[in-house]
C-alpha cells in the first residue's frame, strides 16, 4: 500500500528512499517473514509511514523481529535466507544514517535535524570515529537513544518550522 501511495503522489523522499530499500532488500530473504505482531506494528502505527516504522523495528529488534525456524529445522532455503537476513542487518546503521541526512536535507539549515534531535548528533559523531574500530552494528546498540530520535521525529514539522526561524 506504502509503495502505491508513493507512486501516486510521486513522493522520492526519506519514505520513498527507505521504501525502495526494504522492497529491494526484503526481496532477497526467500520466504522469510516477519512476526505477526510485528508486523502489526509496523501497520498499524500511523506515527510514521511503514517503511520508517519497519527501520525502528528492526533497528530496536534485529533478527527477533522475524519468524525463523529453529537451527535444527532449517533447510537449504532457510538456512540461505537466515544467512541474508544477517547481511542485510548488518547495512541498517548506513541505512538510517542515510535517511536522517535525506530528513536532514528537507531542513532550511545544515545542523538544524541534529541540533533538535542531539541523539542524531550523537549517532553521527560515532559514525565518523568509531566505525572502523567497534564496527557499524555496535554503534547503534542503544535502544533508548533509537527510541528518542523516533518519538522527537514524531514531531518533524514543528522541527522544520522552528528550523525555518533560525535560519
Amino acid at each position: 500500500k506504502e509503495e502505491l501511495a508513493l507512486h501516486r503522489n510521486k513522493s522520492t523522499g526519506p519514505a520513498y528512499f527507505l521504501n525502495q530499500h526494504f522492497i529491494k532488500e526484503l526481496s532477497t530473504l526467500y520466504g522469510l517473514n516477519l512476526k505477526k505482531e510485528v508486523l502489526k506494528k509496523i501497520c498499524r502505527n500511523d506515527a510514521f509511514s511503514p517503511s520508517v516504522n519497519l527501520l525502528q523495528v528492526l533497528l530496536l529488534e534485529g533478527k527477533n523481529a522475524f519468524a525463523i525456524p529453529k537451527e535444527q529445522n532449517l533447510t537449504g532455503v532457510d538456512a540461505l535466507a537466515t544467512s541474508s537476513l544477517g547481511g542485510f542487518l548488518e547495512t541498517l546503521p548506513s541505512v538510517f544514517y542515510a535517511y536522517l541526512s535525506k530528513l536532514q536535507a528537507l531542513t532550511p539549515k545544515a545542523g538544524c535535524l541534529e541540533k533538535e534531535i542531539p541523539e542524531i548528533a550523537y549517532f553521527m559523531e560515532r559514525s565518523k570515529y568509531l566505525e572502523d574500530v567497534i564496527g557499524t552494528k555496535t554503534l547503534i546498540e542503544e535502544p533508548q537513544k533509537i527510541k528518542n530520535i523516533f518519538k522527537k521525529l514524531k514531531d518533524f514539522d514543528r522541527i522544520l518550522k522552528k528550523c525555518q526561524k533560525n535560519k
